[in-house]
């Protein structure tokens, strides 16, 4: 069963989201992920490091490992 599609929305730092058409003039400096109930969680520098350090470390230790071979 296929999900409906979700309307087109855009955001400003106050979290009110609005369709896109109402939003020409947002001067958005950040990136937020938005949950199935609307919540928006803003995607802070931290979240961004501690991720691609865990991608780093993975991709060492799976190097790591294919040398070891």
């Amino acid at each position: 069963m296929e999900k409906p599609a979700k309307p087109n929305v855009c955001s400003n730092q106050s979290s009110t989201v609005m369709p896109h058409s109402g939003c020409p003039n947002i001067n958005f400096h950040g990136a937020s992920l938005v949950t199935e109930s609307g919540k928006e969680i803003l995607i802070t520098e931290q979240m961004l490091q501690q991720t691609f350090n865990a991608l780093i470390d993975a991709w060492e230790k799976s190097r790591r490992m294919q040398q070891a071979s």
